[in-house]
C-alpha cells in the first residue's frame, strides 16, 4: 500500500512516498480504508526531530476518516464511514496511508451530513474545545463519551469543521509546510 513515511526526523525532505504491507486485522482492531487524514502540528514536531520517542521509519498522521473494510463487527459493519484519532503516527504507523488497523475504541461513525474531509480533522481534549485533541491516555469510557458528544454536535450542525485546504497524499510535506508556515484558518487535510 502507498504511505508517506518519515524515513528520518530532520525535516520535510525526510517524508517519502513508500510502498509498505497492508496492515492485518487483529483482536480489537478494525481495518479502515483511509479516505482523508488530518494534518496537525504534531506531525511537524515529529518530522523535525522534536519528539524523541518516535522511531523512524514511521508513517505519520493521528487523525483520519475512512471506510470499514474488515473486523468492525456489528458496531462498525463493513462499509461504515468512520472517523478516529489516537496514538497513530506517534508510537505506531498512522493515517498518511491507504489502510490502517484502528482500535475499536478510537472509532466513531461519521454523521451522514458530514463529509470525510471534514471528519478527518475533528479535535478532542478532555474538557474539550473543538480546536485540538489529547485523548490518547484516557480510558475507554472517556473516548466513548467524547465521541457521543462530538457525533451529536456534528449531526445537529452545531459544529461545522472548516477545511482550509486539501492536498493529495504524495504532497504531505507541502501540506505540513502550508499548515506551519501559512497558518490557515481551518484544517489542512490529505486526500488518500
Amino acid at each position: 500500500m502507498r504511505a508517506m513515511s518519515a524515513e528520518g526526523f530532520s525535516g520535510y525532505e525526510d517524508l517519502k512516498l513508500v510502498d509498505i504491507p497492508k496492515p492485518a486485522v487483529s483482536d480489537g482492531r478494525v481495518l479502515v480504508r483511509i479516505r482523508a487524514a488530518g494534518v496537525t502540528p504534531l506531525e511537524h514536531t515529529i518530522l523535525s526531530g522534536g519528539y524523541p520517542r518516535a522511531k523512524a521509519p514511521l508513517v505519520l498522521g493521528g487523525e483520519g476518516a475512512g471506510v470499514v473494510e474488515e473486523g468492525g463487527g456489528t458496531a462498525f459493519p463493513v462499509g461504515s464511514r468512520v472517523m478516529f484519532t489516537g496514538p497513530y503516527g506517534v508510537s505506531e504507523n498512522g493515517t498518511y496511508s491507504e489502510w490502517l488497523a484502528v482500535r475499536k475504541e478510537n472509532l466513531c461513525l461519521i454523521p451522514d451530513n458530514i463529509e470525510d474531509l471534514s471528519a478527518a480533522g475533528v479535535l478532542i481534549w478532555k474538557r474539550a474545545s473543538m480546536k485540538s485533541f489529547s485523548l490518547f491516555s484516557q480510558p475507554a469510557e472517556v473516548w466513548t463519551t467524547a465521541w457521543t458528544v462530538i457525533f451529536s454536535l456534528l449531526q445537529s450542525g452545531a459544529v461545522k469543521p472548516i477545511v482550509a485546504k486539501t492536498f493529495p497524499l504524495a504532497e504531505a510535506a507541502d501540506a505540513l509546510r502550508y499548515l506551519v508556515e501559512g497558518r490557515p484558518f481551518g484544517r489542512v487535510v490529505l486526500t488518500i
